[in-house]
């Protein structure tokens, strides 16, 4: 599920580009 809103957020949080968070 790609939410842009989300990965948004995962970027402020990890500091990566969202394409290299993995799901687990």
């Amino acid at each position: 599920m790609k939410i842009p809103y989300l990965n948004d957020i995962l970027y402020d949080i990890t500091h990566k580009p969202p394409a290299t968070v993995e799901w687990e």
